[in-house]
């Protein structure tokens, strides 16, 4: 098994991750400004009365619609900004969870920043929505102390994950079904350990 050849991969997303973030800081800034003006336009108001609606309509000289805030069918409250060649939403869902997300002209996501069941997670992806990079507060289901980073290829499917599993870090390098081809890890006594695996899951090598 040839586990160099994921290195230069592997610094190249991290290098994409880097890019995508000062987009995602332009993203939050929009939005932090739009929801700044509405407050101010509330305080200067001198008549302080209360503008109500199910739905609020932003379009350009056009009358193409360039933004929406409202209240959608399942009940959740969203901000949406677009262009010919993208678009952002954000949402606050019924039970509690939250959102912020891009998406380019196809509908695909390209970046988006979530929080659900109190963890979040910002997920990078690639162009077309393949590929990408995730990085998380709880990247294992069922475990809420299992930090990480995950990488996806073009079929986005799971091919590498840097995670902290409670006190024990692990790599693991998955193959095209996503399951380990191999594991680097370091117990929870401190002691490092190497493991590889075939095709069917089972153990072909393991050190110390």
């Amino acid at each position: 098994m040839n586990q160099s050849a994921d290195i230069p991969n592997l610094v190249q997303r991290l290098r994409k991750l880097e890019r995508q973030s000062r987009i995602l800081k332009i993203m939050l800034s929009i939005v932090f400004i739009f929801m700044g003006a509405i407050f101010l336009m509330g305080q200067t108001s001198s008549n302080k009365k209360v503008l109500t609606a199910e739905e609020f309509l932003l379009i350009d000289k056009n009358n193409k619609p360039r933004g929406r805030w409202g209240i959608d069918s399942y009940g959740s409250v969203y901000l949406m900004l677009k262009n010919n060649k993208a678009n952002m939403t954000m949402q606050v869902f019924p039970e509690g969870d939250s959102a912020l997300s891009a998406k380019d002209n196809n509908g695909k996501i390209i970046i988006l920043l979530s929080l659900a069941n109190g963890s979040s997670q910002l997920q990078l992806n690639g162009k077309d929505g393949k590929g990408g990079v995730s990085i998380g507060g709880s990247m294992v289901q069922g475990r809420d102390d299992s930090p990480g980073l995950l990488i996806a290829d073009m079929a986005n499917k799971k091919r590498a994950m840097l995670s902290l599993l409670g006190d024990k870090p692990a790599l693991f390098l998955n193959g095209k079904d996503e399951n380990p081809r191999a594991i680097i890890a370091v117990t929870s006594e401190g002691k490092p350990r190497i493991a590889l695996m075939d095709k069917e899951g089972k153990e072909v090598f393991e050190a110390p």
